[in-house]
């Protein structure tokens, strides 16, 4: 297969989470030559941008600018994410921005008629349960059967564009809105479980390779093709001595990163690099440019 269309969705209303975008946009490029990046974003993310001094297409080579219906940030991302079908042309692979692809072996398994995406795994579900909290909070709630294995993440998608993803999606949003409307909350995981037990032909389930939640466990690093921070359990913000923490740590401070340092930290095949490596890195990193 060729390199893929990169999707990442961004609504934000703080300049760290532009920087994120950019560290995550850089390392597919290094990571997968050829690929191409595509930002949606609402009107709130374009002003932010331009009054930081980030331009957003320095890092992606297509920025989508969304109207949005809500005043979070928060529930902005979700409404992007859930109706994202619409807003993009072509296959894609969609990426939570803490979700970074590291190998391009992922090439070789972006094959599916509707959408492919890995079984999830967190900090609160390691086992092959459906997560308990979700099914109390949100599926009893809802009255939704709790579905048949696997529960799916939705920070990795492989989204093919035809009618029949994009019905999915159009189902996935109204499930979606539903949820959040009758049990206030925001989260679109459940969702999009819950819309693929009603159409589990649309499901290609891949590799965990696909989806690895490198936080929770050293055994999700080997052979991964892409790493899933999870930054949501640490306020938003990667780990210093993370892969995407570097590099968006690097681009901060100095608006760049050396390709050839990046392809040097991808080469390394660690999620997260030890004390004594970082120190080297950074300090080459620092004497480049």
């Amino acid at each position: 297969m060729t390199a893929p269309k990169i999707v990442y969705v961004l609504s934000a209303d703080r300049p760290d989470y532009l920087y994120l975008l950019a560290a995550n946009a850089l390392i597919s490029r290094v990571a997968v030559p050829g690929c191409s990046t595509v930002c949606v974003i609402d009107p709130g993310t374009h002003t932010l941008a331009a009054a930081s001094g980030v331009r957003l297409q320095d890092w992606v080579e297509e920025v989508v600018v969304v109207e949005t219906p809500h005043r979070e940030p928060l529930l902005n991302s979700r409404f992007l994410k859930t109706t994202l079908r619409s807003h993009v042309a072509g296959d894609f692979l969609f990426l939570d921005l803490d979700a970074v692809i590291v190998s391009p072996e992922l090439l070789a398994h972006l094959e599916a008629p509707c959408l492919a995406a890995s079984q999830n795994f967190d900090h609160a579900n390691l086992t092959d349960k459906f997560p308990e909290d979700i099914g109390r909070t949100i599926y009893e709630a809802m009255g939704w059967a709790h579905p048949f294995l696997p529960y799916v993440n939705s920070g990795v998608l492989f989204c093919r564009d035809n009618a029949q993803c994009h019905a999915l999606f159009q189902r996935w949003h109204r499930l979606w809105t539903e949820q959040r409307e009758r049990t206030g909350s925001h989260l679109d995981q459940p969702a999009l479980n819950r819309a693929l037990w009603e159409s589990p032909e649309c499901l290609t389930l891949t590799p965990p390779n696909l989806n690895s939640p490198v936080d929770v466990g050293p055994r999700f690093v080997t052979n991964a093709w892409v790493y899933h921070y999870h930054i949501s359990v640490y306020s938003g913000k990667p780990k210093a001595n993370s892969l995407l923490g570097i590099v968006r740590d690097a681009i901060h401070r100095r608006g760049e990163m050396d390709p050839a340092m990046l392809r040097w930290a991808l080469a390394q095949k660690q999620a997260f690099l030890p004390f004594w490596s970082m120190r080297w890195f950074l300090s080459r990193a620092a004497g480049i440019g």
